[in-house]
């Protein structure tokens, strides 16, 4: 055997001891591991002597344990047992997990005809909520810096738009209540006191009457809503009830259909020239609606009430969408002379609703219409708002990125000051494409980043909307006064 041939072997020869080193080192670890296991539970058994029956206990637990010695491998099995145990456990949180609006839309879906869904392209229906109150045969571009802003409401308690529009036909296949009317029978006397929680009026503009009972204004009975509209698709959802679209059946009006469920209309108060008591929203509508009306607020057409829910018809602009949208389709962002015609038919409008003693409380872009013929916006949605008053305010309602800083800093605000905050807000998000302040912090320091083309006019008028101090916020008349404004 020549010398290369000794050395292969020599060289073979230690690799299969090493090999053999390393598996007996491995073993023996194993056994030395299981060795003082087995060490600890002999000196728990000889602690134990004194008691009856400590020998048995150790021997249970060992089995129940699953211990057992095994051979050279020294692996320690688990039962069988305690993964089928583990699979039932995993089996009955799974079943425990079910969501109870699942099994309701489930319940619905079954008993209810579904709508088949529309198979063109950008229906609501298949797309799920949506804050759009018409579509806009425009084509968008892109921008990626905008960001949706939306108030917690049904859209995120996992309600669709399929959702929505069968439950408010299941809504109208209960029986319908006579719209303002005096009871005239026992079951709608039943229907005043038994059905529904009148006594809760939180606000201080609230009056309640009688324990169990509300006034209604006697004017005779109203056709019911079902002889009166049709109901169309999803249009939108906010945080305090869903938008249908609709038509009035006798002329074919274009309506809005807004469905606010019993639960969320706990505020009901008194206005003049009306009587009894209105839920808020009605209220304040009817208020900013009186003649003289306002081209630039949502009219109010007439209201429904259902036992499950509050029926609004609205004034339905065609063609037209929200401002968050037409910003959209703008590229994200307005030119300022665009900007600042639609700022001054906003602030005019929002003049218009002080006057009447009415404050919105959310104003945004979501809550904007714009006509995209005429480029003439609509104020909509009310239900954040409020009565107007001179004292503090100390209940937050509308977006948190728009709330301003003496609410995140001391819990409370003023009616005026917190307008002109958040029509600062709205401006930056118009002309700069995204919104100034995302958290509480952000508000807090208040740093302001515009964009390169912003003229100092704009950048002026938005300073001094979101500035930290209430009083030194411009009034919406000297908004209207401002140079860039001109």
């Amino acid at each position: 055997m020549n010398k290369q041939g000794i050395d292969t072997e020599v060289v073979e020869t230690r690799m299969e001891l090493r090999e053999f080193n390393g598996r007996r080192r491995f073993y023996l670890s194993k056994m030395n591991k299981w060795k003082s296991k087995r060490l600890r539970e002999k000196q728990q058994q000889e602690k134990s002597k004194g008691r009856e029956g400590a020998e048995v206990e150790g021997s249970a637990r060992s089995k129940s344990e699953g211990l057992v010695r095994p051979g050279r491998s020294q692996i320690f099995r688990v039962p069988q047992e305690r993964n089928e145990r583990k699979r039932k456990v995993m089996f009955s949180k799974s079943i425990k997990s079910t969501n109870e609006e699942t099994k309701k839309r489930r319940m619905i879906s079954t008993t209810l005809p579904a709508r088949a869904p529309a198979k063109r392209k950008g229906d609501p229906l298949k797309q799920g909520p949506s804050r759009k109150w018409s579509r806009v045969e425009e084509p968008e571009k892109s921008s990626p810096h905008r960001k949706r802003d939306s108030r917690p409401g049904p859209s995120n308690l996992g309600l669709t738009g399929s959702f929505l529009v069968l439950r408010s036909r299941q809504i109208f296949r209960e029986p319908t209540v006579p719209w303002r009317s005096s009871p005239s029978s026992k079951n709608d006397q039943d229907y005043n006191t038994a059905d529904f929680n009148r006594t809760a009026f939180p606000t201080s503009h609230c009056k309640p009457s009688a324990q169990g009972s509300r006034p209604r204004a006697s004017r005779g009975e109203k056709e019911p809503f079902n002889n009166l509209y049709s109901m169309g698709s999803i249009l939108g959802i906010g945080g305090y009830g869903w938008v249908l679209e609709g038509h009035r059946k006798s002329d074919g009006l274009p309506v809005a259909i807004k469905f606010i469920p019993r639960e969320m209309a706990n505020n009901w108060v008194e206005i003049p020239q009306e009587k009894g008591r209105l839920p808020l929203e009605v209220a304040l509508l009817k208020l900013v609606g009186r003649a003289p009306a306002h081209p630039g607020v949502i009219e109010l057409l007439e209201w429904f009430e259902q036992p499950e829910a509050i029926l609004l018809v609205l004034e339905r602009p065609h063609p037209c969408s929200d401002l968050f949208d037409f910003a959209h389709s703008q590229g994200g962002l307005l030119k300022e002379h665009t900007a600042r015609n639609l700022m001054h038919q906003l602030v005019v409008a929002l003049e218009h609703c002080h006057r009447r003693g009415v404050l919105h409380r959310d104003v945004k872009p979501e809550n904007i219409l714009v006509k995209t013929d005429t480029k003439s916006l609509k104020l909509i949605d009310f239900g954040c708002g409020d009565l107007i008053q001179d004292s503090v305010y100390t209940e937050f309602a509308g977006t948190p990125q728009y709330a301003p800083p003496e609410w995140v800093l001391q819990q409370q605000y003023h009616a005026l000051p917190a307008t002109a905050w958040s029509l600062g807000v709205l401006l930056f998000d118009l002309v700069c494409g995204h919104l100034p302040f995302r958290k509480d912090k952000d508000i807090i320091r208040g740093v302001l980043n515009f964009n390169k083309g912003v003229s100092k006019e704009c950048r002026n008028l938005i300073r001094r909307c979101l500035s930290h101090c209430p009083e030194s916020r411009p009034s919406l008349e000297e908004i209207l006064l401002h140079p860039w404004m001109k």
